[in-house]
C-alpha cells in the first residue's frame, strides 16, 4: 500500500513539474503598485496611467486610471508554456471609483497564439466609490497558446462620456490548482501518515 501511495504522490508531482507556471501562486509582477512606476502593467486607451497615495487596499498605493472612452484598460502580458495549455486561471482584484459618476469594469484574462485572440472576460459590474472586489476564472481553450493578457477594462456609463478615475489595487492572477490532483495528494499523505 505505501508503495501504491509513493507511487501515485510521484506521479502527480510529476505532473506539477512539468507545468511552466507556479500554481496557486501569484503570477504577476507589482501586483499592488507598491514600486515606484506602474512597469510591468501597461496602457490600452487610458488617458494616463499613475501611481495614487490616495487609498489603498494592500499597502500605501494603488493604481489611477484616468479613462475616458469603453474598453480603456491596464494590462500585463505574461508568456505561458505548454504544461499551462487548458489550465484554469483566476483572476481577482479591488477596485473603486473616485467620482461618484456611473462607470462599469471587467476582469479578462486574454489568450493569443500565433493563429488568434480569444477574449476571455467576465461580465461588466457596476462601480461606486467604495472598495469591491472583481473576480473570474476561466480555463484557457486554445490548444497553442503561448502568452495570456490580464486585463483590467472599464467604461463610463455616462451621457455623453466623460473623462473619470478609478483606483485598482492587489491584483492577482494565478493558475488553479487541479482539485483532484490536491485531493490525492493530500488522501496519500494521510495514509502514509496512518501508516506509521
Amino acid at each position: 500500500m505505501k508503495q501504491v501511495c509513493v507511487m501515485v504522490m510521484g506521479v502527480l508531482l510529476a505532473g506539477f513539474a512539468y507545468a511552466d507556471l507556479a500554481r496557486g501562486v501569484n503570477l504577476l509582477a507589482n501586483p499592488s503598485f507598491e514600486e515606484p512606476t506602474i512597469e510591468p502593467w501597461l496602457n490600452d486607451g487610458c488617458i494616463s496611467l499613475s501611481i495614487s497615495t490616495m487609498d489603498a487596499v494592500d499597502g500605501v498605493q494603488s493604481l489611477q486610471m484616468h479613462y475616458d472612452s469603453d474598453f480603456d484598460a491596464v494590462y500585463q502580458p505574461l508568456p505561458i508554456g505548454p504544461g499551462d495549455l487548458y489550465q484554469t486561471f483566476q483572476m481577482t482584484f479591488s477596485v473603486k471609483s473616485l467620482e461618484s459618476k456611473p462607470v462599469i469594469v471587467r476582469a479578462g484574462i486574454w489568450e493569443f497564439s500565433p493563429n488568434g485572440i480569444t477574449f476571455n472576460e467576465s461580465d461588466w459590474v457596476a462601480v461606486g466609490t467604495n472598495w469591491q472586489i472583481i473576480s473570474y476564472e476561466v480555463t484557457l481553450n486554445r490548444d497553442n497558446t503561448d502568452a495570456i493578457r490580464a486585463v483590467v477594462q472599464c467604461a463610463p456609463q455616462d451621457t455623453p462620456k466623460t473623462p473619470g478615475n478609478l483606483l485598482v489595487d492587489n491584483v492577482s492572477l494565478i493558475v488553479v490548482p487541479e482539485p483532484a490532483a490536491m485531493l490525492l495528494l493530500g488522501l496519500g499523505g494521510l495514509i502514509l501518515r496512518m501508516r506509521k
